[in-house]
């Protein structure tokens, strides 16, 4: 059940993310254009930080909690999921804190900070010390994941699909196109989260599907036949044949019941 609410909450988490900031910012199109915004260029404006100031700000606070939770969840659901090695604890501990920048985030910014000042507040210093944590871990949770899962073929194409969501992660916040390609970096995030709880979610069917094999295949093995002792079977001489081989044939009925021959006939004489 926790395995699957993580993968369900990998894949959520992005798309919900970037619908919600979608509708918020059309809905709040005339407050970021009063503070300079411009999604190519336009001023120092935090987006989508700013939101959370805006007509709808709760929204934004909302959208920044439940996303960080989501990718919380996940990060519980993989970590038993993956190699043991020690790059496993980084990486599930890089995810987590991922999931606990976004809900620091939600601590709205100041005022000053909407015109790239600096914090007055000290829920204004959280969310400068959430977004921090996110640039860190949005570049070194993909390089501890790939570590992690590097050469297990259950996890093959992640490897290669984290090295590249780092890389263009960082090479998307240093473009110069402004808000744009701030918001390429967070797809980027976004997808590579998406891509790890979709590998989860494949590589669970796959070993349940090798069990349900296993458990076919031992089903459909012949079981061993027992062979039940034979009836011990009565010689001419008045002796027992034994029914296994390996033992003497011939056993003598006294032999067998432990009398000896002066008690047999004792027995015989008190019987009459």
């Amino acid at each position: 059940m926790l395995h699957r609410a993580g993968v369900l909450a990998g894949i959520l988490a992005g798309s919900f993310f970037l619908v919600s900031v979608g509708l918020n910012t059309w809905a709040s199109l005339g407050y970021l254009h009063r503070l300079g915004w411009e999604f190519v260029g336009g001023e120092q404006v935090p987006w989508p930080s700013s939101l959370a100031r805006g007509p709808y700000g709760w929204a934004q606070i909302a959208t920044f909690v439940i996303t960080g939770l989501l990718i919380v969840l996940l990060a519980v659901a993989v970590r038993d999921q993956l190699p043991q090695r020690r790059a496993r604890g980084f990486a599930v501990v890089l995810l987590a804190l991922l999931g606990a920048a976004l809900i620091l985030a939600a601590f709205r910014v100041d005022v000053p900070m909407l015109s790239g000042g600096s914090p007055a507040t000290w829920h204004g210093w959280m969310h400068g010390i959430a977004f921090l944590l996110i640039i860190a871990t949005g570049a070194l949770a993909p390089l501890a994941m790939a570590a992690a899962v590097r050469g297990d073929p259950g996890w093959r194409p992640i490897a290669v699909v984290s090295v590249a969501a780092a890389v263009l992660f960082v090479v998307f916040l240093f473009l110069p196109w402004g808000n744009a390609t701030f918001l390429l970096a967070i797809i980027t995030l976004f997808a590579w989260i998406a891509a790890v709880a979709v590998r989860l979610a494949t590589r669970q069917q796959s070993q349940r599907d090798q069990q349900g094999t296993s458990q076919d295949q031992q089903a459909t093995q012949p079981q061993p036949v027992q062979e039940l002792p034979r009836p011990a079977r009565a010689a001419p001489d008045g002796s027992v044949r034994n029914g296994h081989a390996d033992h003497d044939p011939y056993v003598p009925v006294r032999e067998r019941c432990g009398l000896s021959a002066g008690r047999y006939r004792w027995t015989i004489k008190s019987a009459a």
